[in-house]
């Protein structure tokens, strides 16, 4: 085993027959970086992250994760360490989005978020806002008022990549640059968008912002 190790990944992961929760990791003390990207069996094992108490990055997408498994895999000094996770791919619940409001260094977040979860989160609680954050890549997600207001209560994001998502008309407001003054670039992947949408990336392209139409982006035609 191990004594010493910083990036485990364990992507695609089949079935093993040694559960992991029962597996005392050596390297525990010295891991930073753990992917477990579309490994779908692990829900039943996730709580074996709960030992890494350094750990900066998290990678756990389409992992088909029960609602609520963040309150479960993350540590009161892993919601300070971890600068870069993506949940992406992943059903949340208000839960969920209470535990990505606790971390207080992200850089780089990189999810699947639902505007009827998110507003039913706002009905209890105060807005999600991660002051550090860098980069935000949304998902497989549906762009409307509520999900742009959670983009623009990121003051310090530079770059926001929307993928395999759509966004509605009229959903980037005019005065973007004043409320997310940092914003360099936005690129779009494999997204829809509404042709609403075209005139204010147009203005945001004059302002000297990157905007970006990635492979097989596309625009609805009036």
């Amino acid at each position: 085993m191990f004594e010493i190790l910083e990036i485990l990944i364990l992507r695609h992961l089949p079935q093993c027959e040694l559960p992991l929760f029962a597996v005392d990791f050596f390297f525990k003390s010295h891991l930073i970086s753990v992917d477990l990207s579309n490994s779908q069996y692990i829900r039943n094992e996730i709580s074996f992250l709960l030992q890494f108490e350094s750990l900066r990055i998290i990678k756990v997408p389409k992992c088909n994760f029960e609602v609520g498994f963040m309150k479960s895999i993350f540590t009161i000094s892993q919601y300070s360490s971890v600068e870069h996770l993506d949940i992406s791919e992943n059903q949340l619940d208000t839960n969920d989005l209470y535990s990505l409001s606790l971390f207080t260094n992200l850089k780089y977040l990189v999810i699947t978020l639902d505007s009827a979860v998110y507003i039913d989160y706002l009905t209890n609680h105060d807005k999600i806002s991660h002051l550090e954050l860098n980069t935000l890549i949304l998902v497989k997600s549906y762009i409307n008022q509520q999900i742009f207001q959670f983009i623009m209560e990121q003051p310090s994001v530079k770059h926001i990549l929307f993928k395999n998502s759509t966004m509605i008309d009229n959903v980037i407001p005019v005065n973007l640059t004043y409320c997310m003054k940092y914003i360099k670039s936005i690129k779009f992947s494999d997204s829809l968008i509404f042709p609403g949408n075209l005139n204010t990336l147009v203005d945001l392209q004059k302002q000297g912002i990157i905007v970006d139409f990635c492979e097989k982006s596309l625009s609805f035609i009036q």
